[in-house]
């Protein structure tokens, strides 16, 4: 595991306020603050998860994610590449459909009738 330059000491106190006691059979907290062991613990567990199990990925598995991930101008700030055609100034509206009465189903049906019941009883 390889963590980042720069963090400072409370981050590794943290990381280490628990140890395992064999003879209670349980982790002991041994400082008050484990802020940084409970995510830790989590992203650990979830990277080793049968359905993902990247503690065997190789490397052409990191660069196909990678190649997912990453956008494709390198850049989310970048300016776009080709320039976009302007909007015209007044569009036409696009006709709305008009809207078809909905029959109601059975089971739309038995939700009212179930919310009534509901309503009854709390009424009581």
């Amino acid at each position: 595991i390889r963590f980042p330059q720069g963090l400072d000491a409370s981050f590794y106190s943290q990381l280490t306020a628990e140890v395992w006691d064999p003879n209670r059979r349980r982790w002991v907290k041994v400082r008050p603050r484990n802020e940084a062991l409970d995510p830790w613990c989590y992203a650990i567990a979830a990277a080793h998860h049968p359905s993902l199990r990247v503690q065997v990925w190789r490397e052409p598995q990191w660069a196909r994610l990678e190649a997912a991930l990453e956008p494709a101008s390198g850049d989310l700030f970048a300016a776009p590449s080709a320039p976009t055609a302007p909007a015209p100034a007044n569009p036409e509206p696009s006709p709305k459909p008009n809207p078809q009465p909905v029959a109601p189903t059975p089971l739309a049906g038995r939700a009212s009738e179930l919310h009534e019941r509901i309503r009854s009883r709390a009424r009581r």
